[in-house]
């Protein structure tokens, strides 16, 4: 399960979602200052719920209402990288195959280990909107940052209006960030 919205409540309900579960590399004193991926363990495509003979599908509901949001992506040169609002959060629920990867290996009680989840939203190539999906998966924070970017390139994520650092949940276009 997972909590996004749409930039300007713009909704694309035939959206295309790509799940990937990666390892973790962990933050190293005098090495690299935040965790972030490290090597994909699996990735599948979802379709939307009316897609005929699709077997990898969700689930979405429209969550909450009458809010006031901004989306952040920082690859936007220039501007601060607050792109834009919405007013609404939805609910995506993911159904992979069972058995699948997408098992936590671990826990808290059992050598626990950390993952790291990747949604991308894949617009359609032919006639698709100006849609941009932004999500978020925790209540818990962390104290790591949330990165963007792509293996092995991530990038720990700042907020532009105070320049602290982002912990772990994301509002951006379609770039390749991870929680």
């Amino acid at each position: 399960t997972i909590w996004g919205s749409w930039l300007n409540d713009q909704v694309d309900t035939n959206a295309t979602f790509q799940v990937s579960l990666w390892t973790d590399i962990p933050a190293l004193v005098g090495q690299s200052p935040f965790s972030h991926p490290g090597s994909l363990v699996c990735s599948s495509l979802f379709y939307p719920p009316q897609t005929p003979g699709s077997a990898l599908h969700y689930q979405y509901r429209q969550y909450a209402t009458n809010l006031q949001e901004r989306f952040y992506n920082p690859n936007v040169p220039g501007l601060p990288g607050l792109i834009g609002a919405d007013t609404e959060i939805w609910r995506y629920d993911f159904f992979p195959f069972v058995p699948s990867c997408f098992v936590q290996d671990g826990g808290p009680f059992a050598n626990g280990r950390t993952y790291w989840l990747t949604v991308s939203y894949l617009p359609q190539t032919s006639g698709g909107g100006n849609y941009v999906f932004g999500w978020k998966t925790s209540t818990k924070h962390w104290k790591d940052a949330a990165v963007f970017g792509s293996s092995p390139a991530w990038n720990p994520m700042f907020d532009p209006r105070t320049g602290a650092q982002l912990d772990l949940d994301r509002k951006s276009t379609r770039l390749n960030s991870s929680h």
